[in-house]
């Protein structure tokens, strides 16, 4: 009963302790502006965050980006308490790995918490966008692999994504994950 409409609808669908014991759930932002994968961002922190490598990068990083707000809304992010994925689990297939970094510019705004790679840096900036789409649908298929569950993403206002998010969405959508995707 927090809001009426079908937004709240979904959400609380999306909380009920039924679904979310039996399938990975994923809440989107709501899609207010036309930054890079604005309303993906708190679905690729917590992909991001399960694994190993990206916490130890975290640790690192405390050191040296003092003060950063990025760095407190990853260090702020609930999964930090929950276990990683063993140490050495593949984020995404071998061939995609050097393009991890490229998250780092179109999601998280240049703050680097993967290790940047001479081959995303030789890529032009056309190429850099549907490498990125690529990486990122890859990251969220393996993650529903490595949790042996379906999964369910939820986007509110599916009408007002901006065109990177939707070019996630299809490449999504045209991906063996078992995965289902409800927009508002």
């Amino acid at each position: 009963d927090e809001g009426r409409g079908k937004n709240a609808f979904i959400s609380a669908t999306m909380n009920h302790p039924a679904l979310s014991s039996t399938s990975v759930i994923m809440e989107a932002n709501r899609c207010f502006h036309d930054d890079p994968f604005y309303c993906f961002i708190p679905i690729i922190t917590m992909i991001l965050l399960s694994f190993s490598e990206s916490r130890d990068r975290l640790v690192s990083l405390k050191k040296r980006q003092k003060g950063s707000s990025i760095l407190s809304s990853f260090l702020a992010n609930g999964v930090i308490h929950t276990p990683p994925f063993p140490r050495g689990t593949a984020m995404v297939e071998n061939r995609l790995k050097p393009c991890l970094s490229l998250v780092n510019d179109l999601v998280f705004k240049g703050f680097p918490l993967l290790k940047s790679s001479p081959e995303a840096k030789r890529l032009k900036d056309s190429e850099k966008v549907e490498k990125c789409v690529e990486v990122l649908s890859s990251l969220i298929v393996r993650f529903l692999e490595l949790k042996e569950r379906p999964g369910i993403i939820s986007v509110c206002e599916m009408d007002s994504i901006d065109s990177y998010s939707k070019k996630l969405l299809h490449r999504i959508l045209r991906s063996d994950g078992n995965l289902l995707i409800i927009g508002g």
